[in-house]
């Protein structure tokens, strides 16, 4: 028993539960639609994949020149982002 006097019945999955019911609703959203095919939600994925790469690509390169400005490296910027 726990001080709430409640059992432990383990650690609280409430997050990782939600995220797992909007994935399924999701793709049931997509698998429902009559107009929709296989590929095209494939095609989705990919593209929503592709955007996640690209903005943490761009948050990347701006935090290494500001970590960069921060150590004293005020040279050309532009070579920072190679």
């Amino acid at each position: 028993m726990t001080s709430s006097s409640k059992p432990f019945l383990g650690l609280d999955k409430t997050y990782e539960t939600a995220r797992r019911d909007r994935l399924g609703d999701i793709i049931l959203d997509y698998l429902s639609d009559e107009k929709l095919e296989p590929r095209q939600v494939y095609e989705e994925i990919i593209s929503e994949v592709d955007i996640t790469i690209k903005y943490h690509r761009t948050q990347y390169n701006k935090a290494k020149t500001l970590h960069s400005l921060l150590l004293g490296m005020q040279g050309d910027i532009e070579l920072l982002l190679e």
